[in-house]
């Protein structure tokens, strides 16, 4: 009987898998990243929908019918929630709402619609460190995107309506401590930024993944 090889079969056939595998991990990264870059389009264009949707609306009723609380206020949860109608010519909290409307619409139309577009192809086109924050970076890009409407439809002005107090409830050495009147659109973006926080206050805990661990994920 002729003498079979047996210790030396196994290990070529482990090497020859382990070159196989090799051989095909580019082409399956290639794949998968495709199919990654295909998913966070279509969720970035679904929460992007959603989110500036409900803001336009919400403006849209505001303009029919909560104009007169530009003078005449409506107060709710004891004064907790207020809501009063405002055009906005500046940014959040009405910064830079002094400057020129040149200047303005550079800085708040021109160059925020720019840092907009470029935010929208990296959450495209790049895998994120984690689906938390792609998920508040898309947040941030959608409100961006509801309030960078207002400004181009309605000459630099963003229409606010909501406006948050601490009511009967004084804030110990600030006495009533209020919000700046904002919209739906401010509300993703403060949630965005709220999200981020953690990564931006606190080390991180582990490693970045790896490139291909990354695109494997998708976001």
């Amino acid at each position: 009987m002729a003498d079979t090889p047996t210790g030396t079969s196994a290990p070529l056939a482990v090497a020859e898998s382990a070159a196989a595998a090799n051989d095909d991990a580019p082409a399956a990264i290639a794949t998968c990243a495709q199919g990654c870059t295909l998913r966070r389009v279509v969720w970035l264009a679904t929460l992007s929908l959603v989110i500036v949707a409900v803001d336009q609306a919400s403006k849209v009723y505001a303009m029919n019918y909560l104009q007169p609380t530009a003078s005449q206020p409506l107060f709710y949860l004891g004064g907790i929630l207020r809501i009063q109608y405002a055009e906005n010519p500046g940014a959040f909290l009405s910064l830079m709402g002094d400057w020129s409307p040149a200047a303005r619409f550079w800085v708040l139309t021109v160059v925020n619609g720019a840092i907009l577009g470029g935010l929208a192809v990296y959450l495209a086109l790049f895998p994120a460190h984690s689906r938390w924050q792609w998920t508040a970076l898309a947040l941030i890009l959608a409100g961006g995107v509801g309030n960078l409407i207002d400004r181009m439809r309605f000459d630099g002005r963003v229409i606010d309506f909501f406006l948050l107090s601490s009511g009967p409830i004084p804030i110990p050495y600030f006495g009533n401590v209020q919000t700046g009147i904002f919209n739906v659109a401010d509300i993703a973006i403060t949630a965005g930024f709220i999200m981020l926080l953690p990564m931006l206050l606190l080390p991180e805990r582990s490693a970045p993944a790896s490139t291909a661990r990354q695109v494997a994920k998708g976001v």
